[in-house]
């Protein structure tokens, strides 16, 4: 049996003015918890963490972690910014709300600048030492940040230099680099896969835990994968599965990921705005094909709804 964990990875709402709209994450909380997910990755790349200012990233968290009182069981915060003492403020004020756990990137401007493990773990140590009781995740995503210091010689070095390294968020297909992130050092770390449309696969390594996008309105779908995986009725996990990979190919592969998944939310009953510069809108036309094609392969059939 594999008791694996769900994180969504949830989307920020803003009114159309750009402005967050606080007022939906209540509503959004119980959407969530309606669907079997219990657990929320705030403010990374889904929740348009760098398009805040430190104030905005920190009253957002503030929602989130209020009305998720009594609800929520988890809740992971990303505080990555490219000024370290800003992220540092970000991860004392979320440390002070009792949150699980806060996550942090590589930086992304001095793309070089984290050129080995050591200067990496290094890195992460300076921003752990300021929440020592705060559980410190390093949010693995290349495709963002374009680091490529391999994550489990992170996680090797960072066991003896990091006493509150809980684990990782790994946003990657790379099945192989996932499992070599799982066994660093005797199992001690949690690794959250990134990739919704992999978990089955990753499920079958040894997978605990997972965030995603997807999982914002693919919970159910998502809860009952999970136990069709454990009961042994692998025919209706991999029909699970492959509805959420058919999701992710129209989403994120042919309609721009976060703004489209904006759009689908409001497709699915819950309107949460359009996304934050520098992030365009889905155009209406694109938003009209987008919603046929999801009509198509029964979208509107078994995905959640408010």
């Amino acid at each position: 049996m594999s008791n694996v964990c769900i994180f969504a990875a949830p989307f920020t709402p803003v009114t159309d003015d750009g402005t967050v709209n606080y007022d939906v994450i209540p509503k959004y909380i119980d959407m969530l918890v309606k669907n079997h997910v219990k657990n929320v990755f705030v403010l990374g790349s889904n929740g348009e963490g760098m398009s805040f200012d430190k104030d905005e990233r920190k009253k957002i968290l503030e929602k989130w972690v209020e009305a998720g009182k009594g609800k929520l069981e988890r809740i992971i915060v990303h505080i990555s910014s490219e000024v370290i003492s800003t992220t540092k403020e970000l991860a004392q004020h979320a440390a002070g709300l009792g949150v699980d756990g806060v996550a942090v990137m590589s930086p992304t401007f001095f793309l070089l600048a984290p050129r080995t493990p050591d200067d990496m773990v290094d890195y992460l140590s300076e921003i752990g030492a300021v929440v020592p009781d705060c559980s410190l995740y390093f949010y693995h995503f290349q495709g963002v940040t374009a680091a490529t210091v391999p994550p489990h010689e992170i996680l090797k070095k960072a066991a003896t230099k990091i006493p509150n390294m809980k684990g990782m968020k790994f946003t990657s297909g790379d099945i192989q680099e996932f499992c070599r992130c799982l066994r660093s050092c005797n199992g001690k770390y949690e690794i959250l896969l990134g990739c919704d449309d992999l978990l089955i696969a990753a499920m079958t390594v040894g997978c605990v835990g997972a965030t995603g996008g997807l999982f914002n309105y693919l919970g159910t779908v998502t809860h009952n994968m999970i136990e069709a995986y454990n009961t042994g009725d692998m025919e209706t996990a991999k029909l699970l599965q492959y509805r959420i990979l058919d999701t992710a190919d129209i989403v994120f592969g042919k309609y721009g990921g976060v703004k489209a998944n904006k759009a689908v939310m409001a497709m699915t009953g819950l309107p949460i705005g359009p996304t934050m510069w520098p992030l365009p809108e889905v155009p209406a036309a694109d938003c009209a094909k987008m919603r046929a094609e999801l009509e198509a392969i029964g979208f509107f059939d078994w995905c959640d709804k408010p």
